[in-house]
């Protein structure tokens, strides 16, 4: 492999260093007073925390309250998480599957550094990943194994560039255990590695082994989660009819609604947008886009325009994909006036729809008391410290009803698993429990997916059905014990 050693300058000074330095402090240390803040995006983030923590050897498919209050793999196939659960059992749940996900991103940004055969490439590889507004979109609605993912697909790239086939299929297998929308793309690779056609593409000596390889592994693993997988988990939860309703019952507005009604082509415009100079400059000099990043944009693309789903942690893996598919040693192949000028386009197309974001969030979370949404205030951390050491007394362990946004914080007080999220309370479990919310009253409560009427209004349907028995609310929570005594 052509990988350097990305310390080889002192320490302090190496680019890569630096960029990760910049790239905590602007981006990830925001995330992470927000979460001590107990401000999230849900649900990701409880739900995968709470996976982590309940997943062992004696219960490898733990029921999930936090999200659908289905079994995990009933729900998607991401056994990862079985890997990673020792980690779980550590420290608060949520706080370490955060830091999991940034571990895999720094790693994969250490990739992308030492991939290019000079210093400067590396950098600039490194730099559209770390700094794109796709990246951003995903760690700030943390957490998901498709966001993870990107690591294994970096190195699954370089393996195929240097033609070591049997650390690629490795590689290949490995994807599967992220998310089940890689046995898909596996096969459209595998079907793009065929003789013939992966001539066609660009590829040099392919061994027939690959490409019938990756064909077998995708039919293996299709047949394993969707047609044993329901006997194996007791059922699964079905995407495919949410997904191909829209498209059996009005193909022509679906059509219409995917490109310019849910921001789906406005999102792959700007996580691409930085790359078209030199994507333009390698078609002028005819020289080809790397085949195997392409064939796998070509498929996320695919899955992404028929299911609809764009933006967070779907947006990540096609960042990785056109990065990889463009040779950004082109760029300084050039005489040095017309390099300034695409070093500047690409700046310009960087930072154009992150500066907004870089100041909405994490300049306003650092250096101005915060969002309206999540502000600094010092009675909110005190609400907090105060729920979670009654929480920590309550010998009964009763169950938790929380509100969804500020739930990740709550999974390391419900061992046994019973939390729920507030904005289902057709779940609420009977007999007595406590219940955990921001105060309806606050500026902005959120409780995504409900508006903020239907959230005060499922607060005060809990309060008609669930008499109160303890009330501890502070300024800023609503923290009352309630339900019958039996």
């Amino acid at each position: 492999m052509h990988f350097k050693n990305p310390f080889r300058l002192p320490f302090a000074y190496s680019p890569l260093f630096i960029l990760i330095s910049v790239f905590s402090l602007t981006v990830l240390l925001p995330i992470g007073i927000n979460w001590m803040r107990a401000c999230h995006h849900v649900w990701d983030l409880g739900i995968f925390a709470q996976a982590i923590q309940q997943i062992s050897l004696a219960n490898f498919n733990p029921l999930l309250t936090t999200g659908r209050g289905i079994p995990i793999f009933n729900d998607h196939f991401d056994p990862i998480l079985i890997l990673l659960s020792p980690l779980g059992k550590w420290g608060d749940p949520s706080f370490t599957i955060l830091l999991i996900e940034w571990a895999f991103l720094i790693a994969t940004a250490a990739v992308l550094y030492c991939r290019g055969p000079t210093s400067r490439e590396g950098t600039l590889r490194a730099t559209l990943f770390l700094f794109s507004i796709a990246l951003f979109s995903a760690v700030s609605y943390p957490v998901h194994p498709a966001t993870w993912s990107v690591l294994i697909l970096a190195v699954f790239f370089q393996s195929v560039r240097t033609e070591r086939w049997r650390w690629a299929l490795i590689l290949a297998a490995s994807l599967i255990l992220f998310k089940e929308e890689y046995v898909y793309i596996l096969g459209w690779i595998g079907l793009g590695l065929i003789p013939g056609g992966s001539a066609r593409l660009g590829f040099q000596k392919v061994p027939i082994r690959a490409p019938l390889t990756l064909l077998l592994l995708s039919f293996g693993a299709w047949i394993l989660i969707f047609k044993f997988g329901p006997q194996l988990f007791g059922g699964i939860h079905d995407y495919t009819s949410d997904f191909l309703n829209p498209w059996k019952l009005a193909p022509l507005q679906t059509f219409s609604h995917r490109i310019w009604g849910e921001g789906w082509s406005s999102d792959f415009f700007w996580t691409c947008a930085p790359l078209l100079p030199v994507v333009l400059l390698q078609l002028r000099s005819k020289k080809p886009l790397e085949p195997a990043p392409l064939l796998t944009l070509s498929a996320f693309l695919g899955i992404r325009f028929v299911t609809g789903k764009h933006g967070f942690h779907y947006q990540i893996p096609l960042l990785l994909c056109a990065i990889e598919m463009t040779h950004l040693e082109t760029v300084f192949e050039m005489r040095a006036p017309l390099r300034r000028w695409v070093l500047a386009s690409i700046c310009i197309l960087l930072l154009v729809p992150m500066i907004p974001k870089l100041g909405k969030y994490s300049a306003k979370t650092l250096f101005f008391g915060g969002t309206r949404e999540c502000p600094s205030s010092p009675t909110r951390l005190a609400g907090l410290k105060l729920i979670q050491e009654t929480l920590q007394k309550d010998q009964a362990q009763l169950p938790l009803v929380v509100q969804g946004r500020i739930l990740p914080r709550f999974v390391v007080s419900a061992p046994k698993g019973n939390i729920f999220p507030l904005e289902s309370t057709s779940r609420v479990p009977e007999g007595e429990f406590w219940l955990i919310s921001e105060h309806p009253s606050l500026p902005r409560p959120s409780f995504w997916p409900l508006s903020l009427e239907e959230g005060r209004h499922k607060l005060e349907e809990i309060a008609k059905l669930h008499p109160l028995l303890e009330d501890h609310s502070t300024e800023d929570f609503v923290f009352q014990k309630r339900g019958i005594i039996e």
